[in-house]
């Protein structure tokens, strides 16, 4: 559900439709599908919280994600864009030791350095490959690793629901400031598009929350690199966009040490299970 948004936000920036109106559709139709399903005598419950600040400050910080991505997969291919944002779970890995006190053991920090050798790889800095556009999906796996702990945290609070209600009202409103300045009328495809954007995105997100609730955010992230197989496949089919060698060898470095960093994983757990 993530790739295929960030493809319809890929292909509608192709025909012309600025990426702020594309992040607004994304949040709008958000927030209208979460009102069509919620009852309407919870509706007035949609912010109820002990934390809104916090809220706050997660919905700004998928804000943020979500401009940067959607601008970055305009300027570079759907597969490259995807692989490097990919490194938010070796940064929630990182993250989730001084935010929220787990254990990280020697070999996961390895698994931590190699992503970034595999970013190196991908990118080659230095050989005048390298564009500066690669520093938007970077950025975002950045951000998404501490959106995804705030999520963490936020689960001990509230319910998922009310976390997604805060991204799509506040978002939606911010949005909505720079539209008189973008706002292209878009065909009747083009809005099928962009109401799918929300529509997805509530799905993929909750979904999101639910399992980051669930379990350690070490032991879900490593799940996200099934993205790669995804955006490499549509970015052949619908951008014509065929991954190299270099590209394909960084994202077989990152994603094998999302691969290990799980199997890591498991094995410390199985050893805690066995000494209790």
């Amino acid at each position: 559900m993530i790739v295929t948004t960030d493809a319809v936000a890929k292909y509608l920036g192709s025909q012309g439709i600025n990426v702020l109106q594309v992040v607004w559709a994304r949040f709008a139709f958000q927030l209208l599908f979460i009102v069509a399903i919620r009852p309407k005598s919870e509706i007035r419950r949609m912010l109820a919280t002990s934390r809104p600040g916090l809220h706050v400050v997660r919905a700004l910080i998928i804000l943020g994600i979500t401009i940067m991505f959607f601008l970055a997969v305009r300027l570079m291919p759907l597969a490259e864009a995807t692989t490097l944002s990919l490194m938010s779970p070796l940064f929630i890995t990182a993250l989730s030791v001084p935010i929220l006190g787990e254990y990280v053991g020697r070999r996961r920090w390895i698994a931590v350095i190699f992503g970034f050798i595999g970013v190196i790889v991908m990118i080659r800095p230095g050989t005048g490959i390298f564009q500066w556009a690669a520093l938007l999906p970077l950025s975002t796996a950045l951000f998404a690793a501490i959106y995804h702990i705030t999520t963490r945290i936020l689960h001990r609070i509230d319910n998922p629901l009310i976390t997604l209600n805060y991204t799509a009202t506040l978002n939606t409103v911010l949005a909505s400031a720079a539209l008189p300045f973008v706002w292209m009328s878009p065909s009747a495809l083009g809005w099928l598009l962009l109401a799918s954007l929300g529509v997805l995105g509530t799905c993929a997100h909750f979904l999101l929350i639910r399992a980051f609730s669930m379990a350690s955010p070490s032991v879900v992230s490593p799940f996200i690199y099934t993205q790669l197989v995804t955006s490499m496949f549509l970015g052949i089919v619908v951008f014509g966009e065929v991954p190299d060698i270099w590209t394909l060898s960084g994202a077989g470095i990152i994603a094998g040490c999302g691969i290990y960093v799980l199997y890591s994983e498991r094995v410390v757990h199985r050893r805690e299970a066995a000494s209790s």
